[in-house]
């Protein structure tokens, strides 16, 4: 007979000799004796047994079963005596041993502290050997997970005076990686597709390439998906193959797939529209007859079609779509119901999660106001620029119902993320080389809020860049809603030192900028400058236009621009446009050295095309004196090449010259930047692009086909140390190229 029933069935006859004369009577009261480590409330809480029910043979013994079932005690009895006028219950358990310690050995590539988290078994509790026996498949499971496959883990255990000792045995065996990966059967969806939707990898550059068996599961799901999207829905994966190579280490996955025929759609069909005729609705919908079937856009257009009634008002508005497949012709149809709800209006808007930042600071992102028609357009704005405020990881939006009928709350959940920053830096960079970075940024400040100053969405930077030829001091305040309007005051000083190779230039100064939002994406700021410029440390080989500028000038400027933005994250753009312009007056009435004017405009805009972004940049400018000045100084001019306008040419090379080839800046320039950027891994963006641009020495003199032109690629890499971002740029005109590279170290 099976040790633990024998256990189980001599409690259980004790306690039917030893109640048969008590059943009946009232249970007064019920204990829990010879627990030590489970507590007496986990024990009652799984019986049946009750203070003031009868007594119930037939419920104690299973009370005894529940309490062996809990997996903690190898004997349980019951004492069952006369008290009060009824009988007092007594529980008597015998706790299984507990584990006084776990030694782990064999394990080199994970850490025994990874492998502890992994278990559910920990010191100090009660020994149970079927949960070790799960935490050996934990373990064996965590190292599959790193490609170890071949893991061997094993377990024994002595038990001593009611204590357990155990030692778990690790035989890791090699690190399988993907060598190659075949697919076979693929006649319509070329192979590189496929290998591009699939997480499994080849080990390359970019790429552990370590095998995950779970993973290559949903990869050919991916690929299902794949097929479905391009209207091939018997499409699948139906065989594999994993071949290693005599070392054991490389292993090559063979997939084979049928791709089945082609489904096209045969019809799109819209019922219950009475709001917007069907015309406008099938505009919306991506689906259209003659193409490709593709279910998943089926759930798509369902949204598209909600998203449309949303806009309006109609939020409760709820759509239906459901395809017609007619297996014998390869044709679907598509039917969409609709069911129309009323208009509906914003009651409140409330805001949850800001623990730091005030409402107010979030209020005023927010387009949409109280007692307004719910407008989905307005609401998704909102949110875009409350994250572009760079205070949240994330925005969220819901509503909720209310007691008044067709008005609903509108509620604003953010996730706050730190906004302070101390930051020591060490970076490098193809135009300043080696950099020491010293910065105090708060970005979310708050002048009113001692003694955190922080939730008030002011900004305050002191920062402070010294490298081999450049030394920058910085002093930056913006009150973005001077009180609570949408009126922006902000005041810079700063110090800087810019070593070239023709001169040294050392400015200081400072500005007072004052801005007001006109609409919710155009804004208009001014600003107010006055700098102390003096050149110095002249090359002897020189010529006469830079000898000119030698010592201290004083330049007394005031700007107005305006800026349109609907980026919708200004982080990392994929939609929207980003445009403005400006023109700058110098001296005059404002004194200063030098009388100039100085126009600039500028235009971005972000396409996206499927997990792609196209992007394009235009901006020119013009800078003329005015008398009684006879020239622009030479730091007032404008100069191209470099990382950030025509890559390929060395900075500040595009442009004028004088007579000994040093560069001297125009007084008007033109420039083009076309960037193509795709996803490769999660962290790392590529980009190929087009930069064109030149810089005049005077607007009669500008000739289009002095244009200098370059092609290139790069990378933009996310890392924990910074951000990293390498382009290549092949100058069209010299024909050679030159790489960019900036690097930045966070401690």
């Amino acid at each position: 007979m099976n040790r633990k029933i024998y256990f189980l069935l001599i409690p259980l006859f004790l306690f039917c000799f030893i109640c048969l004369s008590e059943e009946g009577k009232v249970v007064k009261k019920i204990e829990v004796k010879g627990n030590r480590r489970v507590s007496a409330l986990i024990i009652l809480s799984r019986i049946r047994t009750k203070v003031g029910e009868p007594l119930s043979k037939e419920i104690i013994r299973e009370d005894i079963k529940k309490i062996y079932g809990l997996g903690y005690f190898s004997d349980v009895s019951v004492d069952v005596e006369d008290y009060l006028d009824g009988v007092k219950v007594t529980f008597l358990v015998v706790e299984k041993p507990y584990i006084e310690r776990i030694e782990i050995e064999g394990n080199k590539r994970l850490s025994k502290e990874d492998i502890q988290k992994a278990m559910v078994l920990a010191v100090g509790d009660i020994f149970r050997e079927e949960i070790l026996k799960e935490d050996l498949r934990r373990i064996r499971s965590l190292y599959e997970k790193k490609g170890f496959y071949k893991v061997e883990v094993d377990a024994k255990w002595e038990v001593e005076k009611g204590k357990v000792a155990i030692k778990i045995m690790v035989k890791e065996g090699p690190r399988i990686k993907v060598k190659e990966i075949i697919i076979k059967g693929n006649k319509n969806i070329p192979t590189r597709r496929i290998l591009k939707v699939m997480k499994t990898r080849r080990a390359g550059l970019f790429w552990k390439g370590v095998f995950g068996k779970e993973i290559l599961e949903e990869d050919k799901q991916r690929i299902k998906d794949l097929y479905q999207q391009e209207g091939y829905l018997e499409g699948e994966v139906i065989g594999e193959e994993l071949k290693y190579d005599p070392s054991g280490r490389f292993l090559t996955i063979t997939l084979t797939i049928v791709e089945g025929e082609r489904y096209y759609v045969d019809g799109i069909e819209i019922k219950g529209n009475k709001l917007f005729s069907t015309e406008v609705l099938k505009k919306q919908i991506s689906l259209k007859p003659g193409k490709p079937y593709n279910p998943f856009a089926v759930e798509k257009d369902v949204q598209a079609l909600e998203d449309y009634y949303t806009r309006y008002g109609y939020i409760t508005t709820r759509v239906w779509g459901t395809p017609f497949v007619d297996a014998r012709k390869k044709k679907v149809k598509v039917r969409f119901e609709i069911e129309e709800g009323p208009r509906v209006y914003v009651r409140l808007i409330k805001i949850r999660g800001n623990i730091k930042t005030k409402d107010k600071v979030i209020r005023r992102e927010i387009l949409i106001k109280p007692g307004e028609v719910f407008d989905g357009e307005k609401v998704k704005r909102s949110r875009e620029k409350i994250f572009n405020l760079g205070y949240f990881k994330e925005v969220r939006v819901r509503t909720q119902p209310t007691d008044k009928p067709n008005y609903y709350d509108l509620i604003f959940e953010v996730e706050e993320r730190k906004t302070g920053i101390f930051a020591f830096a060490l970076g490098y960079s193809d135009v300043e080389r080696a950099m020491v970075y010293v910065e105090v940024q708060q970005s979310n400040f708050d002048i009113t809020n001692p003694p955190t100053f922080v939730g008030g969405g002011q900004k305050l930077k002191l920062s402070a860049t010294i490298g081999r030829w450049r030394e920058d001091y910085v002093l930056s305040f913006t009150e973005p809603y001077f009180r609570d309007r949408p009126l922006s005051l902000g005041f810079d000083l700063y110090n800087t030192l810019r070593e070239w190779n023709e001169y040294d230039e050392r400015r200081r100064g400072g500005g007072i900028r004052i801005g007001k939002r006109l609409t919710p994406d155009l804004y208009l700021s001014t600003r107010y400058r006055y700098e102390m410029v003096r050149l110095f440390h002249l090359s002897g080989s020189v010529g006469e236009e830079i000898k000119k500028e030698e010592g201290r000038n004083d330049i007394s400027s005031y700007r107005v621009g305006l800026v349109y933005d609907t980026r919708d994250n200004v982080f990392d753009p994929s939609k929207g446009k980003l445009t403005g312009g400006s023109i700058e007056l110098a001296g005059g009435i404002l004194g200063g050295d030098y009388n100039f004017y100085k126009w600039r405009a500028y235009y971005n805009q972000y396409i996206p095309w499927k997990k792609y972004v196209w992007s394009y940049h235009v901006e020119g400018g013009l800078v003329e004196n005015y008398p009684p000045s006879t020239r622009v100084p030479l730091y007032e001019r404008f100069y191209l090449g470099g990382p950030h306008t025509i890559r390929g040419y060395d900075y500040r090379a595009v442009g004028p010259e004088d007579e000994e080839g040093n560069p001297i800046g125009g007084s008007v320039f033109s420039l083009f930047n076309l960037e193509f950027k795709y996803p490769i891994v999660e962290v790392i963006k590529g980009i190929v692009f087009f930069d064109a641009g030149e810089v005049w020495e005077s607007p009669r003199k500008i000739r289009w086909r002095d244009l200098k032109e370059s092609v290139g690629v790069g990378v933009r890499i996310k890392t924990p140390i910074g951000p990293i971002s390498l382009d290549y740029g092949y100058a069209l005109e010299k024909k050679r190229g030159r790489w960019h590279f900036s690097i930045g170290y966070i401690f």
